[in-house]
């Protein structure tokens, strides 16, 4: 039977590991799957490449498939130790390697801390399929004492991720590692997906079998997500009513400007530019006022093209339609005709 070099590691790792703990006992990792079903909310949320402050799109923290605004379907996940001993990760050392070379800690620069990989992965899988369609894009994970699981655990908590206090990682028994579904990066990126369809959400917990567990049957879990279209009534309408120049000037200002047509809220008016008329579009930039009818673009030096188009993109959340509804969030775009940049 050929064994990967990686599912290997995760044994040798596991085996050192169960070892240690001896007659100590063993933790038991558990995915909360009722947490995981009751938790699925959607969201939209810009990503701006010019902000410093978004850690999203930096290589360390990627977790969107691309800049601008993302519709995001977000969910808990909450880890228990339900085991007979502490699951000790460790104090963090840049240094330290897993037994195949790489790093077992990872600095996060934008959360401040050390991060430990292969925690955790998500995937967005067609109705009762077995191979993921999406994948959630959070990377490494923060392993501490988040929540009590049980009354008659300890009250105090034992491991964090706090370089100037607790900065030992783990979960004692009786605890677990919450990760709610308001945090950075706890979701999946659903803007490419169709609006409708029928799926299951799945979880799997100490993925590369790198942590010490006695039971890894449930470290793993599917919930149903069945994302419906819109309420009935009035879709969100945009037009675009500049710039209407069959030539432009690259390294000019150009002033683009719209027409919107909401019940409900608007949450974000995207523009974006095309130089290959339409085949493929990039982030120009993005407002959430919903008095804001214009932007003033300065075209790009390099932009010189005779195929340039704009998009606008509304975003608007449905009235009254609630978050837990994957139709309460709706768009709608326009493009312009096709101009010249030239130098």
């Amino acid at each position: 039977m050929l064994v990967t070099r990686r599912a290997l590691v995760g044994l040798l790792c596991a085996v050192a590991l169960r070892t240690s703990a001896g007659a100590q006992g063993l933790p038991d990792l558990r995915l909360d799957t009722d947490l995981l079903a009751s938790s699925v909310q959607y969201d939209v949320q810009l990503f701006d490449p010019n902000d410093p402050a978004a850690c999203e799109l930096r290589p360390a923290d990627l977790c969107v498939t691309g800049p601008g605004v993302r519709k995001l379907l977000r969910f808990s996940v909450f880890a228990i130790n339900q085991g007979t001993a502490d699951l000790v990760v460790g104090t963090p050392d840049p240094n330290e390697l897993l037994p195949d070379g790489t790093p077992k800690w990872v600095y996060s620069s934008c959360h401040k801390h050390f991060h430990f990989e292969t925690f955790a992965r998500y995937e967005l899988r067609q109705r009762a399929a077995a191979d993921a369609l999406l994948l959630g894009q959070k990377r490494s994970f923060c392993i501490e004492d988040t929540k009590k699981a049980v009354d008659s655990a300890p009250d105090a908590r034992r491991y964090g991720c706090n370089p100037n206090g607790l900065d030992v990682q783990g979960v004692q028994v009786g605890w677990g590692d919450l990760y709610p579904s308001n945090l950075a990066c706890q979701w999946i990126d659903i803007t490419d997906l169709p609006p409708t369809g029928e799926y299951d959400l799945c979880v799997f917990i100490n993925t590369a079998r790198l942590l010490p567990d006695s039971d890894p049957g449930n470290d793993q879990g599917c919930v149903p997500v069945t994302m419906t279209a819109p309420p009935a009534g009035p879709a969100p309408k945009i037009a675009l009513l500049a710039p209407h120049r069959r030539k432009v000037h690259a390294g000019k200002r150009l002033k683009i400007a719209w027409r919107k047509r909401v019940k409900g809220d608007v949450r974000f008016v995207e523009v974006q530019f095309s130089r290959d008329d339409g085949q493929s579009w990039q982030y120009v930039g993005a407002t959430s006022g919903p008095k804001q009818h214009a932007f003033v673009w300065t075209v790009p030096a390099d932009a010189v093209t005779d195929e340039a188009q704009l998009r606008v993109v509304l975003w608007a959340q449905v009235k009254d339609a609630p978050a837990t509804d994957a139709g309460a969030f709706v768009r709608a775009t326009r493009d312009s005709a096709p101009f010249r940049i030239v130098p």
